[in-house]
């Protein structure tokens, strides 16, 4: 599928950004066209194994506030290539225009997750399952907002939780995550969590008023907020 050298060289263009994203593209297309000729019932097999090696890394680099550079830009490399293979249905063609569009929200995702990472500082991270299954975290990411930005409203989990059950099983985003491109999904994800906000600065209950109006502008937590509705809806739609 891969070599050494392809990790190598896609993290290094991962890292370049914008500057490189045709490169990177056609990097990645190639290993998905090797993707497309595996055996059915290797396919997910494979994209699990991604999956399980990018969570466990975060997982344990973060737990120990250490890691290995060579595993790291695999993980960040099998990030981004994760989320291209598993983007669209089974037999459902990825066209030249789309992949490029996937490629460049993947990169951004996977960049975001690095950035986490590099400024972690003990978080208190749920337990990560080793099992290889075709699902995805959904939840990961709101211990890390917590900590991250030491939240100190005493429902804070349930609140941020809460945002993630109710807009993960909203109808119209579901559709739009399964029909529409990254960056309009992510965009509609972050505009419903922008209402959510408001709808808490405007409640009768004062803290949780004063916690939403703490949120309201931050506009990292709103992505990464995004990241886990995303992921969750993505592992459901993968699940049926």
């Amino acid at each position: 599928m891969f070599t050494i050298a392809d990790v190598e060289k896609g993290y290094a263009l991962i890292e370049s950004g914008e500057s490189k994203s045709a490169e990177l593209t056609a990097e990645i297309a190639g290993v998905l066209g090797k993707y497309r000729k595996l055996k059915d019932e290797v396919r997910p097999i494979f994209a699990a194994e991604c999956r399980k090696f990018v969570r466990l890394f975060y997982y344990i680099s973060t737990v120990y506030n250490s890691w290995n550079e060579d595993l790291k830009k695999l993980a960040v490399y099998l990030d981004v290539l994760q989320r291209v293979l598993h983007e669209k249905p089974e037999g459902v063609i990825i066209h030249p225009g789309e992949l490029v569009e996937l490629v460049d929200f993947s990169t951004r995702k996977a960049i975001d997750e690095e950035a986490v990472l590099l400024s972690a500082e003990g978080f208190a991270l749920a337990k990560v399952s080793t099992e290889v299954v075709p699902k995805e975290k959904s939840y990961s990411l709101i211990d890390e907002i917590i900590e991250k930005f030491n939240l100190k409203h005493a429902n804070a989990d349930k609140e941020l939780k809460g945002i993630v059950e109710n807009l993960s099983s909203n109808t119209d985003l579901i559709g739009n995550v399964r029909d529409s491109s990254p960056s309009a999904y992510e965009s509609e994800a972050i505009d419903r969590i922008s209402q959510l906000f408001v709808n808490g600065i405007l409640s009768n209950d004062e803290e949780k008023s004063a916690f939403y109006a703490e949120l309201s502008n931050n506009k990292v937590i709103k992505k990464q907020l995004a990241s886990a509705i995303i992921r969750r809806i993505k592992s459901e739609l993968l699940a049926g």
